[in-house]
């Protein structure tokens, strides 16, 4: 995404580009397991006079299927754990801040079902009335 900004009427306009990804795939592994890798991306960007430094987080979560309807699953977030770091300028200002994020741990269980009735075929395409077409 390319983005433009200008602090006051007497700054030129300060453009600049910035990219955002947000990717996950799931493996299938032997025994009715699967493994889920998501990962989000935000690069160096600016919003007015802050400064946001890149931004990385990769969440890993292993699930086990049970049967038709029961999975158990237990995830990982953050597992880099990097640090976010902003910058704040002002005029005779300017503050650089770092912040450390923790991994963190998740355990899940699914219920899977169904409700409602089932899908039935339209009874427009059947014809049960046969007396309509008779030729007499």
């Amino acid at each position: 995404m390319i983005t433009s900004q200008k602090l006051s009427d007497k700054d030129s306009f300060d453009t600049f580009g910035y990219l955002q990804l947000v990717a996950s795939t799931t493996f299938l592994l032997p025994k009715g397991f699967n493994l889920t890798m998501s990962c989000f991306y935000n690069s160096k960007m600016k919003i007015g006079n802050i400064t946001v430094f890149p931004i990385l987080n990769l969440n890993p979560t292993l699930q086990k299927q049970f049967g038709k309807h029961w999975s158990v699953s237990v995830g990982l977030e953050n597992i880099m754990q990097r640090k976010s770091k902003i910058r704040t300028e002002s005029s005779g200002y300017n503050r650089f801040t770092f912040t450390k994020t923790y991994l963190s741990a998740k355990i899940g269980v699914t219920y899977k079902f169904n409700s409602g009735k089932g899908f039935s075929s339209p009874n427009i395409e059947k014809n049960t009335d046969n007396s309509r077409f008779s030729t007499e």
